[in-house]
C-alpha cells in the first residue's frame, strides 16, 4: 500500500493507541448524538502531536466521520434550518482561525478564548436544560447568533457542536434529524482545518495514522448507524448535555492551567 510503506498497521496502533480508539469511540458517540468526535479526540491528538499537526489529523478523521455520515443521513437532513447558519459559519470561523494563528501564542489570548469559549458553553448548556420549546431560546436560536458563535468556538478552541445544539433542538430538530443536519456544518470546519493548515510540518508517519483513524472512525460511523435505533431522543438529548458538560470542564481546566 502507497500510504503504509515501511509501517504495518500494529504500528500505528502501538504508535498512537490513544488517539486510534478516541477516533473510534468518539465517532460513535457523534453517531449516535450528533457531536462528540472533537471532545473526545482533542485531548489525545494533543498529547501526541504539536497544536498545529493535532488539528490537522483531527481534521482528516473529521471529514471521514461526517462526509459518511452525511451519505447515510442525506434524506433526513433539514436544508432549511441548516443554510442559514453556513454563512456566519464560515465567515467566524475563518475570523477565528486568523486570530488563533496570529495571537494563539500569546498566553493571556489563549486564555480570552478558552474564557469565552466556556462563557458560550455555560449558556448553551442553561438553553438546552430549560427545554426545547419553540421560541424559548431567541439569542442562542438566531441563525446569526449560533453560526457565528459556533464558528468562533472551532476557529478558536475546536469545539464548535455544544454552541449550536440549542438552536436545532429550539426547532424541534432532534434524534436522526439532529444528527444529520448538523452534518454539513462539521463537514465544513473540518475540510477548512485541512485547507488552511495545509502548510504544516506533516510528517509520511501522521498521515498513516490519520487515515488509520479516519478508517476506525468511518467503521463506528457503521456501528453507531446500527445501534442508533436504542437512544432515544431524549437519551440523545442528555448525552449532549453531558459532552457539553465536559467540553466546559476542559476549557476550564485549560483556563486554569494558564494562570
Amino acid at each position: 500500500m502507497v500510504f503504509i510503506g515501511s509501517y504495518a498497521l500494529f504500528d500505528f496502533v502501538f504508535l498512537a493507541p490513544g488517539l486510534l480508539l478516541a477516533a473510534f469511540f468518539g465517532s460513535l458517540i457523534q453517531r449516535i448524538a450528533g457531536m462528540g468526535f472533537g471532545i473526545a479526540v482533542s485531548g489525545f491528538a494533543l498529547a501526541t502531536y504539536d497544536p498545529f499537526t493535532a488539528v490537522y489529523v483531527s481534521a482528516i478523521v473529521g471529514m471521514g466521520v461526517t462526509l459518511v455520515t452525511l451519505i447515510q443521513l442525506r434524506g433526513h437532513v433539514v436544508w432549511s434550518a441548516t443554510l442559514p447558519l453556513l454563512p456566519p459559519l464560515m465567515i467566524f470561523m475563518l475570523l477565528g482561525f486568523w486570530l488563533a494563528h496570529m495571537y494563539g501564542q500569546i498566553p493571556l489570548v489563549r486564555s480570552a478564548f478558552q474564557a469565552f469559549g466556556l462563557f458560550l458553553i455555560i449558556l448553551a448548556l442553561a438553553t438546552l436544560l430549560r427545554g426545547n420549546r419553540p421560541g424559548h431560546s431567541p439569542l442562542m436560536a438566531r441563525p446569526w447568533i449560533g453560526g457565528s458563535f459556533s464558528g468562533l468556538m472551532s476557529g478558536t478552541v475546536g469545539m464548535p457542536g455544544p454552541t449550536i445544539a440549542p438552536y436545532f433542538y429550539d426547532r424541534g430538530i432532534v434524534g436522526t434529524a439532529f444528527v444529520a443536519s448538523i452534518c454539513p456544518m462539521f463537514f465544513i470546519t473540518s475540510s477548512s482545518r485541512v485547507v488552511l493548515g495545509a502548510g504544516v510540518n506533516f510528517q509520511s508517519q501522521d498521515l498513516q495514522i490519520a487515515l488509520a483513524g479516519a478508517g476506525l472512525a468511518v467503521l463506528a460511523v457503521f456501528v453507531g448507524g446500527w445501534i442508533s435505533h436504542l437512544f432515544s431522543a431524549r437519551m440523545q438529548r442528555g448525552m449532549i448535555i453531558g459532552l457539553a458538560l465536559i467540553a466546559a470542564g476542559r476549557l476550564a481546566h485549560a483556563l486554569l492551567s494558564n494562570t
